[in-house]
């Protein structure tokens, strides 16, 4: 019993002496722009006793107390020799090559450049910031390929089209799909369908924001399922440092803006000349074929005299009208009309204020902004503020926590009727001859060929005024050193309100005066549950798995009233009116249950392999086609880290990559495939009137895309590039298909009769 007694008390002293010989060192791991750095490698040097980073660059080592030194590693970054000077350590790492080792967003994630195996241009924050410009797709033009940026109306706040690889699809948008910190974007013009479409991507801060990536191929966008068929731009916006100095920036920025090149027309006396020229033409051939010509044209003897005839009918009843009682003849009035749709140093004026920085164990960045933009063209002019704030904090070593938040308003002084001769953009057709102000009223000219769109820029008004807050808040836990939990719930609540006034004396005033009051709000919520497992498999092989689920819902509201006969412009909203004419409301839903998964592999860093799946499920088709999969597979090989290249001073970076994948598109709008009613309000009539075909087998609209790509970096990466060939393959097109008036069903809101279907093909290459 004694030596039982004896042996016992031996084995605890011993664990206690070999506890007390071991000291645990916590920390985290940061690149030089306070970046965490997951996966890092921590080693006590000396020792086979070896942990990594999670996702937010934290680990927990257990050393023996002899062990002074830690030595940390991570791909592409320096090997760094760190002297345990505490039991809670900081740790930066710096890159060995800034441009090839950088670390890229991609979906639900980051990787190191050489290690993606898909088509991804990023743009960074200094290529966007400080710039003239209400939207940011207009800062990244012409900076990322296969990317082309259309905005050629010269307006602030109006839509800009985005094609990533071309055109997708033919009835349904092929607008990009665009998530900022996890949260997808409403994107589509919430405004009167009656007007132009705006851009909600206005409502962002191009100076908050830290970097964009365009996934452009399969293998990148297939995670985003039945949203990525025209390929997604993933936004990141600015974060704090850890353990540094409170930063504050201050940026004002001031310009004007000209239009670069104007269409040239004739002046006044080249414009009496072609009309003299036209009437003596017109004299002729009516003589010479015997017409009688327009009434108020006197009988000619002879062709000369029909000529003569001719241009004095010209002269009386259309250059002496509209010219005013002018001197016409001697060019008095010359009016360029086509410089009058322009301002003159179009202004625009920018300042943003931010703060950012932290500790050990938490970082902020907050940001406030004001921005005032005229347009080149009269009349348009955008303004807005807001402010942001990005926090995250450390619980413990397996626990942080944050949120992104921004909310911003803007206002937007729109052309009215932008589509009809009253936008200022139509007054080109005016004749040099017409005076800029009527002599007798002292106005402007009502009196000219065509209704003169100066005349409607003075007295109609349209304003859109915009509430806009997009945000989230996340957890990230670490169930081991491998596994690791992220949840995030996001929101982008759109609340807008567009109110257009219309004065009787104008051409859409119709004598009477209009007014219009129009509402819209379009909430967004969505739910991403993700684990990400990197093991450690030996010393070459290195796999990254992601599972999880998202769930995403959308509710719309609109609501609009019309009013007219307006006794007078003192009161521009519907309270002025005496009729009210028209009032609708009407609300939409659409979800989407999604289930995905992505894994890849390396060996050696130099062989890699990715695959990725997506189930989306949509309300926006039947039961039995609900739901969509879609698959791509990528491989790539670091041909540079072979030894028939390694070390040469010419190729010092040389990647060849492939992907195939599948991706769809679901952008057509709510209950395309049910036959609908409308509602018959006609005064003291109620009722129900056909109003759309549906087509039950209504499915997904689907392009297989296949990339191939080169990336290089030569003499010490100062040439570097990429070179892609792909092809592109949309099959069962979503396409609205026209139907006889005759079957009875009639859309009365668009005035079409159609039917959406699953037809033809589309290849870009």
């Amino acid at each position: 019993m004694k030596q039982k007694l004896f042996l016992l008390f031996l084995f605890t002293g011993n664990l206690l002496l070999v506890t007390a010989q071991n000291q645990v060192i916590k920390g985290h791991v940061t690149d030089q722009d306070s970046r965490p750095l997951d996966r890092a490698t921590i080693n006590a040097a000396g020792t086979k006793v070896t942990v990594v980073t999670n996702s937010e660059g934290a680990f927990s080592i257990t050393v023996p107390s002899t062990s002074k030194t830690l030595v940390i590693s991570s791909i592409g970054y320096s090997p760094l020799e760190k002297v345990i000077d505490g039991d809670n350590l900081n740790i930066i790492l710096t890159k060995k090559d800034k441009s090839l080792d950088e670390v890229v967003v991609v979906g639900y994630g980051q990787s190191q450049k050489k290690a993606v195996t898909g088509s991804i241009s990023k743009v960074a924050s200094k290529d966007i910031e400080n710039q003239p410009v209400q939207s940011f797709e207009s800062a990244i033009q012409g900076k990322a390929p296969g990317v082309v940026i259309e905005n050629s109306s010269g307006k602030v706040g109006q839509g800009i089209k985005v094609r990533i690889r071309g055109t997708s699809s033919i009835s349904a948008s092929s607008q990009p799909l665009y998530v900022i910190d996890g949260v997808p974007l409403t994107t589509a013009s919430q405004s009167d369908i009656n007007n132009e479409p705006t851009n909600p991507l206005t409502d962002l801060n191009p100076n908050d924001i830290e970097s964009i990536e365009i996934l452009k191929d399969a293998a990148s966008s297939a995670i985003y399922g039945a949203r990525a068929a025209n390929g997604v731009v993933l936004i990141s916006t600015k974060k704090g440092a850890r353990n540094s100095k409170s930063v504050v920036e201050l940026n004002s920025t001031i310009g004007f803006s000209n239009p670069t090149v104007k269409r040239q027309f004739l002046n006044a006396p080249e414009y009496v000349q072609a009309m003299r020229a036209a009437a003596t033409n017109d004299g002729r051939y009516d003589f010479l074929h015997d017409n009688s010509g327009p009434d108020g044209v006197t009988p000619a003897a002879s062709e000369q005299e029909a000529m003569n005839n001719f241009v004095k009918y010209y002269e009386d009843n259309i250059l002496e009208p509209l010219s005013l009682g002018t001197d016409w003849r001697n060019a008095k009035v010359n009016t360029n009309w086509a410089d009058e749709q322009f301002r003159q140093n179009a202004m625009s004026r920018q300042l943003d204020l931010s703060v950012r920085g932290g500790n050990d164990k938490t970082r902020f960045f907050a940001s406030g902004f004001y921005d005032d933009q005229e347009a080149i063209v009269i009349v348009n002019r955008f303004k807005r503020f807001g402010g942001r704030l990005n926090l995250d904090h450390t619980v413990n070593d397996k626990l942080s926590i944050g949120m992104n938040m921004s909310i911003t308003r803007s206002e937007l002084n729109r052309i009215t009727n932008d589509n009809a001769f009253s936008t200022p953009g139509q007054i080109i057709a005016q004749i040099p001859i017409s005076p800029l102000i009527d002599p007798s009223t002292g106005d402007i000219n009502a009196n000219t060929l065509y209704p003169n769109g100066l005349y409607d820029a003075k007295y109609n008004s349209d304003n859109q005024i915009t509430y806009r807050n997009i945000g989230n808040i996340f957890a990230n836990y670490s169930l081991l050193p491998s596994l690791a939990f992220r949840s995030e719930f996001g929101t982008d609540i759109l609340n807008l309100t567009e109110e257009t006034f219309a004065d009787k004396r104008t051409q859409d005033g119709s004598g009477i005066g209009k007014g219009q009051y129009f509402t819209s709000q379009n909430v967004t919520f969505n739910t991403n549950n993700y684990f990400t497992w990197s093991p450690r498999i030996g010393d070459n092989f290195k796999l990254t798995t992601l599972v999880g689920m998202s769930y995403l819902q959308n509710d719309l509201r609109i609501s609009n009233q019309q009013a007219e006969n307006y006794p007078s412009a003192a009161v521009k909203n519907l309270t002025g009116a005496t009729s009210v004419t028209f009032g609708n409301s009407a609300n939409a839903r659409y979800n989407f249950l999604s289930y995905f998964m992505r894994s890849s592999l390396s060996y050696k860093d130099k062989y890699l392999l990715g695959f990725s799946i997506r189930s989306d499920g949509s309300s926006r088709f039947s039961d039995k086609n609900r739901y969509g999969y879609f698959p791509a597979a990528s491989l790539g090989w670091l041909l540079s880290e072979e030894p028939f290249i390694k070390g040469s001073k010419t190729v010092n970076y040389l990647k060849l990559r492939a992907s195939l994948g599948l991706t769809g598109n679901a952008e057509i709008g709510e209950h395309q495939y049910l036959e609908l009613f409308n509602v018959s309000n006609y005064p003291n009539l109620p009722g129900f009137i056909p109003f759309q075909l549906g087509d039950p087998t209504l499915k997904w609209e689907k392009t297989t895309q296949t990339d191939i790509g080169l990336e290089f970096g030569l003499f010490d990466n100062r040439i570097s590039g990429e070179l892609d060939v792909y092809n592109k393959q949309t099959k069962d097109l979503l396409l609205a298909v026209n139907v006889p008036s005759t079957n009875g069903y009639f859309d009365n809101v668009n005035f079409l009769n159609q039917i959406l279907q699953n037809l033809g093909s589309l290849e870009n290459k």
